[in-house]
């Protein structure tokens, strides 16, 4: 949900407004229901743009990135087919951070290869101290896939070799709300899911602004630990 934006006039005018020094800046983005389908979720209208405007607009290095070109259209066009899954699936390193973002509305089945490499790579690699997982939804509804929401993939990418040796935190939005999800102690410093208001909407949800800033701490005392 980057924008509700039916016209494109939002999105213009926003980044339209940022540096370029701020452009300049890594941006890594998730895909959610309302970027997908405008009224929210299944079986849309027939000017939902199913993704395709997203996974050029935003433009994400993913999986479906080949020597011949940046983009997946192999889904059938004039269909309510979304658009291929690889589009949307993204692992990355920053710093001794790894990311690793994805869709909901696909299935595991398409989402699980990927993981897995993902997670071959972090296992591998002792420069990363930790990952992030990145996703939407909070809950599986409103077209996310069956055990596709953000803590179900946690639990999921945990339990993958490679990943199993990290410590993992998973952010997500979809309700606009501003607060720690889940904590391995049950409180502020055992936080590892956490939702943010992003832009916020008014609606059935908490209607918060929000941003996060991350701290990478790989040599605090107990192991590697984040400040957010």
């Amino acid at each position: 949900d980057n924008f509700y934006d039916m016209h494109g006039d939002v999105s213009s005018e926003f980044f339209g407004r940022l540096s370029s020094k701020v452009k300049a800046k890594p941006l890594l983005t998730v895909i959610g229901n309302h970027d997908l389908w405008l009224g929210g979720g299944p079986p849309g209208v027939p000017f939902d743009e199913l993704g395709y405007g997203f996974m050029q607009f935003y433009g994400q290095d993913t999986w479906a990135a080949t020597a011949a070109g940046p983009y997946n259209f192999s889904a059938k066009p004039g269909t309510t087919h979304l658009a291929d899954a690889t589009n949307f699936m993204f692992g990355t390193q920053i710093g001794n951070l790894a990311f690793f973002g994805y869709s909901g509305a696909h299935s595991w089945e398409e989402t699980h290869p990927h993981v897995a490499e993902f997670c071959s790579f972090v296992g591998g690699a002792p420069s990363v101290h930790a990952i992030v997982i990145l996703g939407h939804w909070n809950v599986a509804n409103l077209g996310c896939k069956p055990g596709m929401d953000t803590p179900t993939m946690y639990r999921r990418m945990r339990q993958i070799p490679g990943c199993t040796q990290k410590l993992i935190v998973y952010f997500m939005g979809h309700e606009h709300c501003n607060k720690v999800t889940e904590s391995t102690d049950g409180g502020p410093l055992g936080a590892i899911g956490f939702m943010v208001g992003g832009a916020g909407m008014f609606g059935n949800g908490c209607s918060q602004l929000g941003a996060t800033v991350l701290i990478s701490a790989p040599d605090a005392p107990g192991g590697s630990n984040l400040a957010v």
